[in-house]
């Protein structure tokens, strides 16, 4: 004998962020369509944020920028600007890598990045 279980509807799939790259408007197009975020490259501050507004983007598209290797306990000053600049054309989300000699000054580098800016870390209460 054999018993069958059935769970019906289905619990819906989480949903997967999508980020699309590329530099030209019609990567965000296509981003857009079928994606949830664009991660542009190759363009100054200025062309990204005319591109960025020039397509119309559903509520929640993350603008996911890659910015320079941050040193912020070499460079704090530095490293702000550059978050500065994320802040000043719209992203939503910064990818970015630390300057570190060992794993213990990554470590501490990324003690004072969050020092700089406890802001953009989110709390995990786990």
């Amino acid at each position: 004998s054999c018993t069958v279980f059935v769970v019906a509807p289905p619990a819906p799939p989480p949903a997967v962020p999508l980020w699309t790259g590329g530099p030209p408007r019609r990567s965000l197009r296509r981003a857009v369509a079928y994606g949830t975020g664009w991660a542009p490259f190759g363009l100054g501050p200025r062309e990204l944020t005319r591109i960025w507004e020039s397509v119309e983007r559903p509520d929640g598209f993350d603008l996911v920028l890659q910015i320079p290797p941050l040193d912020p306990l070499g460079d704090p000053d530095g490293s702000r600007a550059h978050l500065r600049t994320a802040d000043t054309v719209g992203a939503t989300a910064v990818n970015a890598s630390l300057v570190a000699t060992s794993a213990a000054h990554h470590l501490e580098q990324m003690a004072a990045l969050r020092e700089l800016a406890p802001e953009r870390f989110e709390t995990n209460p786990a």
